[in-house]
């Protein structure tokens, strides 16, 4: 049933792989670190939760312009699925913003198999 409903891309695999890393990212903040319920948590969790989903956003990029993989989404749900099982991965802001450029140097890294304006994509 997975494979059925990841085996396509569709706006629904987004909506549940969001629901995945919303669930991670209060865990992981509530628990490991824990905080209680507050302004300034809710503010955090919802930065952790906005860098997850762009992190997210940037893999499926890179893996849909590349022809990484094929028309699936089952990437996304593998990168969401680890943050589930890896709390301390969303614990810090740092992290994730960490997880975001090497995300970006791996696209300028993959863009180089095109061999096409390599000057540009170095620089």
């Amino acid at each position: 049933m997975i494979t059925r409903i990841f085996s396509k891309s569709k706006p629904i695999n987004l909506i549940i792989v969001f629901f995945i890393i919303a669930i991670a990212c209060t865990v992981s903040f509530f628990t490991i670190q824990n905080n209680t319920i507050n302004l300034n948590a809710i503010l955090n969790v919802s930065a952790l939760f906005v860098g997850s989903c762009f992190a997210m956003l940037v893999l499926n990029f890179v893996s849909g312009k590349n022809s990484l993989t094929q028309t699936n989404n089952f990437e996304i749900v593998l990168y969401g699925l680890f943050l589930l099982m890896i709390p301390q991965t969303t614990a810090s802001l740092k992290l994730i913003l960490a997880n975001i450029f090497l995300l970006f140097s791996l696209r300028r890294l993959i863009s180089l198999r095109s061999q096409k304006e390599v000057k540009k994509k170095v620089v």
